[in-house]
């Protein structure tokens, strides 16, 4: 499944939770409550330490197995001009940021698309989005979409 399938795909479940809250019950709520990050500006060598954290996380999050052959196939920042790139889609992914953590948060962080093949039965848990920001205590991690 390419990139804009996922997306589109992954914008339809998020539009019904997020902008249809009423369609949402109690079972299927989408979003864990979070804790949102003490967001910091980001410089050019942002990338980079976005990738960092996320393969260091990934191992921590996923089993070997899980993992094995995953990749990365997308990173945007969520800022204005960044992921306009990605259509409606990148346009509701942000609105899950803003959702969650407010504008300014969302505007300091960084959309991270992955796959991951051994997980492929299921296509809810094939492809995530990751959330990640600068913070005081360096990059964080701070919202996890299966």
């Amino acid at each position: 499944m390419n990139v804009t399938c996922r997306l589109a795909l992954c914008g339809i479940v998020v539009m019904t939770a997020v902008v249809m809250p009423s369609v949402a019950t109690a079972r299927t709520a989408p979003f864990p409550r979070i804790t949102c990050p003490t967001s910091l500006p980001f410089g050019s060598t942002a990338p980079e330490s976005v990738l960092k954290v996320v393969r260091q996380d990934v191992k921590r999050v996923y089993t070997p197995s899980e993992r094995q052959g995953y990749e990365i196939s997308l990173l945007v920042s969520l800022r204005p001009g960044s992921y306009q790139t990605l259509g409606s889609s990148g346009r509701l992914l942000r609105q899950i940021a803003i959702h969650q953590c407010g504008v300014t948060v969302a505007n300091r962080s960084w959309l991270v698309l992955m796959e991951f093949p051994r997980l492929a039965p299921s296509n809810d848990m094939y492809g995530a989005q990751w959330f990640v920001a600068r913070t005081p205590s360096g990059w964080q991690v701070w919202f996890r979409f299966h």
